[in-house]
């Protein structure tokens, strides 16, 4: 569901292919809103930064890398994702795209932090489980005791059936080679 923000500003010609070339409506919806951002900090509408990107592209990317600037600095602070700068840099090449409009996006994604690709996830300790267990009812235990021993994802949980599960005797004998 979009949320509510004042798109007024985005509206015009020049905003509907950026528009069109989204498919997806929540995709829009964070795009439009990550643009709307872009162009706040500039203090421009989207018709003004086009109109300066055509005639002196350079001042087009010093204007997109002082954004990504301020985006890095929050990012080194811990308020928002390296993803997430990239991200926001990502609509505005959209926009500038679609309206044949090309920069030196190399120039520009090397200024950008570096993303993680992977998760920060880890193996709780035996204590740590032991708190988790002391704090959970019974459903909550075998829940968490089959998250454990079989590795399953959270989400995984919701597609299991009965049918899913061996008889403990089976499952014993198999175990056991018996």
């Amino acid at each position: 569901m979009p949320r509510k923000v004042d798109r007024s500003s985005l509206q015009g010609e020049v905003l509907e292919i950026f528009k069109a070339a989204i498919k997806s409506p929540v995709t829009r919806d964070v795009y439009e809103r990550r643009l709307l951002n872009f162009l706040g900090h500039l203090k421009m509408t989207p018709e003004d930064f086009l109109y300066m990107a055509k005639k002196n592209p350079g001042t087009a990317e010093k204007k997109i890398i002082s954004f990504a600037f301020d985006l890095k600095e929050r990012n080194e602070k811990g308020e928002i994702a390296a993803g997430t700068v990239h991200n926001c840099v990502k609509c505005v090449r959209l926009l500038l795209e679609m309206n044949d409009i090309f920069l030196n996006w190399k120039k520009i994604s090397r200024i950008l932090p570096k993303v993680r690709r992977y998760a920060l996830d880890r193996i709780p300790t035996t204590e740590e489980i032991r708190e988790i267990l002391d704090a959970s009812d019974v459903r909550s235990k075998a829940l968490t005791l089959l998250l454990l021993s079989s590795g399953l994802r959270e989400s995984a949980i919701e597609m299991l059936r009965i049918g899913h599960y061996m008889p403990i005797k089976e499952m014993a004998q198999q175990w056991l080679g018996v």
